[in-house]
């Protein structure tokens, strides 16, 4: 036990110095800042797309209406029959190639349908859940766009010989770029009037 202990110390303390040295290393033969990057090496964004559903019951328009009212997803704009939510981290360290993940939760309803339901309602309904998907597409496009640009950022980003002050630099530069991209969702959502122009009507 002790022995491992010791074992679990030596790689918390010897590790960091370790890539330290070896950063120090780099360094005394070319500054950090003069390391480019090759344009054929860029990393991909890593992807992440959950989707789940809730699931509503009904015979009537206004009944899958009142469910979804109900049940559906809400954020501080209040309750929504289907809704994206996105977030996005990154990281680079020194001259190191970047690192950029979008995690998106799509969240959609599911009609539990009765034994005979009537054709015209469920016509109407997959042509509305097909709205929906059209409308939650557009904010997924939004998150990816906002994701490659933080790695496009990142990757051209002209580096020092400072490691954190380039680091606390890339946090405020993927920030900013994050918060552009949410106010481009709240036009998108004002533009579509929340999908109602893409067909996302119902009842």
């Amino acid at each position: 036990s002790n022995c491992r202990m010791k074992r679990i110390w030596l790689v918390i303390f010897i590790l960091p110095v370790f890539i330290l040295g070896g950063l120090y290393f780099l360094g005394d033969r070319l500054p950090l800042s003069e390391i480019k990057l090759s344009e054929s090496n860029k990393p991909e964004v890593d992807l992440n797309v959950v989707t789940k559903y809730y699931k509503i019951q009904g015979s009537t328009e206004t009944e899958l209406g009142n469910q979804m009212d109900t049940l559906g997803p809400s954020d501080e704009q209040g309750s929504h029959d289907a809704y994206t939510k996105w977030d996005i981290t990154w990281f680079r360290l020194c001259n190191w190639p970047p690192s950029v993940k979008v995690n998106l939760i799509l969240t959609y309803p599911e009609w539990d349908k009765p034994g005979n339901p009537e054709l015209s309602l469920t016509t109407k309904w997959t042509k509305y859940i097909e709205a929906l998907k059209t409308h939650e597409k557009g904010h997924h496009d939004i998150a990816v766009k906002a994701a490659q640009e933080i790695m496009d950022n990142l990757y051209n980003f002209n580096t020092s010989d400072n490691c954190i002050k380039d680091i606390l630099e890339e946090i405020d530069l993927g920030k900013e770029i994050i918060n552009r991209y949410k106010q481009e969702e709240i036009q998108y959502d004002i533009m579509t009037s929340h999908g109602r122009t893409q067909g996302a009507v119902f009842p």
